[in-house]
């Protein structure tokens, strides 16, 4: 028997909270306390406290480790990494060279995320390690973003590792920089959290892109429906989707697009995962959709 989830895949995103693998802090010097960044303007980390933005005073950041990764997605595409050294400091042939990594990368989220923000995680050949950040901005459906930073400067010791992590309103998303079997590991475990000690529940939407709207239909600014039914698998994967229905084809393959790439919570009977079967109703309007 097919159930239907209608709007609850972008309500239960909106109503959860987001937990992430790392969480960025930064010092307050006016109470010696590390508060959690939730924005990077340019290059200056801003925290809450008690409901205002406060930004940061302080360059001092530090990552400390959470649960979970944010149930989020962003590709970063033909990135580079390089180190070069800039103009000198003063103008004596002694200086140390003021040294700054060139980070280069076209980053794509098949969702809207706003406070992007970008971390560096760096380790040196002499031990030492640094964290860089620097604001990304916000990202749309789909729309790569060709994103460009100068971030430093860095310590005259050669640079042995450059971790990316990539945050969105204060907590770190899943990205391809990260290996698929850790994405993969990340992911049953948000989905075993979930399940929990349950005995019975209904599947529940984990990682859920909306569909893009179709480009051949942009300038005709009609509205669609599509739905498309599907298998979710007992691990919450999607199998077996296909078009039920839809008002146009361009419709039905943004939508099929999108439910591939889906996870689930699965439903839970007697204790134990299960399979369901599910249609799945989607709306397109033009006037809602991202400019490409």
């Amino acid at each position: 028997m097919k159930r239907h989830l209608w709007v609850l895949c972008a309500a239960l995103l909106a109503a959860s909270p987001l937990a992430a693998q790392s969480r960025l802090y930064v010092f307050d010097s006016s109470d010696g306390q590390y508060h959690r960044v939730v924005r990077v303007k340019d290059d200056r980390p801003f925290f809450l406290d008690k409901g205002a933005l406060v930004g940061a005073g302080d360059a001092r950041v530090t990552l400390r480790k959470a649960d979970e990764y944010a149930p989020l997605f962003i590709a970063v595409n033909h990135k580079e990494v390089d180190v070069s050294g800039g103009s000198f400091l003063t103008q004596t042939p002694s200086a140390s060279v003021n040294r700054a990594i060139h980070f280069k990368a076209e980053l794509v989220s098949p969702y809207w995320l706003d406070d992007v923000f970008l971390v560096l995680e760096l380790e040196f050949s002499d031990g030492a390690t640094s964290i860089l950040v620097r604001e990304v901005g916000k990202l749309a459906p789909r729309v790569p973003l060709p994103y460009e930073a100068d971030i430093g400067p860095l310590r005259n010791s050669a640079l042995r590792q450059c971790k990316v992590h990539l945050f969105a309103q204060g907590s770190e998303v899943v990205t391809s920089e990260q290996p698929l079997a850790l994405r993969e590991e990340s992911i049953g475990r948000m989905i075993r959290t979930r399940i929990g000690s349950a005995q019975q529940a209904g599947p529940r939407p984990l990682l859920c892109p909306a569909p893009s709207y179709p480009e051949e239909l942009r300038k005709s600014g009609v509205k669609g429906r599509a739905v498309v039914a599907l298998r979710i698998s007992p691990d919450g994967s999607v199998a077996e989707p296909a078009v039920e229905s839809a008002t146009d084809p361009a419709f039905g393959e943004a939508a099929l697009s999108a439910v591939r790439e889906w996870r689930f919570v699965p439903g839970v009977k007697e204790g134990r995962p299960v399979e369901t079967r599910v249609a799945i109703p989607f709306g397109f309007d033009p006037s809602t959709a991202a400019v490409r």
